[in-house]
């Protein structure tokens, strides 16, 4: 591709991921980029099923203590799903989505404009296998509103947990761009809390010496006339 790194780079943010289109001309005209501050120590993330679908990306950030979360942004062409145009892709889709495991996120366009996500239900086979996929992960769909200016939401983000995500937003379309752009807030793992409060350290305390001490007090005239 002629569009270098350098030239797609954010100011505070690390590019941990590029993925060019897979199926365009020389990767161009599309493409995933998947930033993240270098200060929450994120890694590329490859699961099963990620080089034979089209397309994908994702990384890993710790998550807790000895926990991590995956966000796996996803991108599937706008062909009719189990269609002979395209070639397998969501039934790759769906064994990619079935292999996810732990915390997990995914967000992008996964082009499903027939799928009712009040009922969780499509007339579309394909569509209605993806749909089925999530509910055997028991995986939640955040995205309630459209996202396409024809008024379909081809955009979603789901969980593996409902509590990972606890609000989304449409922030409106970017430039010329006929997707809008989607703000999902998400729900960290509790920090340990520091505390300054002093306590006894009764496992290291010399308990023979504190008998002997209070053996030496005179108690009676400690609490006469109390």
């Amino acid at each position: 591709p002629d569009i270098t790194n350098a030239q797609v780079s954010l100011d505070g943010y690390q590019c941990v991921v590029r993925r060019d289109g897979m199926d365009t001309i020389q990767g161009k005209c599309r493409g995933l980029l998947i930033y993240c501050k270098s200060s929450l120590n994120p890694a590329e993330y490859t699961g099963v099923g990620f080089k034979d679908f089209v397309e994908c990306a994702g990384i890993e950030l710790p998550w807790g203590q000895n926990d991590s979360l995956k966000i796996v942004l996803v991108y599937r062409p706008p062909r009719p799903p189990f269609s002979e145009a395209d070639r397998g892709n969501t039934a790759k889709l769906c064994n990619l989505m079935e292999n996810l495991q732990g915390n997990v996120i995914t967000v992008g366009d996964f082009n499903f404009p027939g799928i009712d996500w009040e009922r969780n239900f499509s007339n579309s086979v394909g569509e209605q296998t993806f749909l089925d996929v999530l509910a055997k992960k028991f995986f939640v769909q955040h995205v309630n509103f459209p996202t396409h200016r024809d008024g379909n939401l081809l955009d979603t983000v789901t969980s593996s947990h409902p509590e990972l995500v606890c609000d989304v937003k449409d922030e409106g379309y970017l430039g010329g761009s006929d997707h809008t752009m989607l703000w999902a807030e998400l729900v960290g793992p509790a920090k340990d809390q520091d505390s300054e409060e002093m306590v006894p350290d009764w496992i290291n305390a010399d308990m023979d010496k504190l008998k002997e001490s209070l053996s030496n007090i005179d108690w009676e005239s400690r609490f006469e006339g109390k």
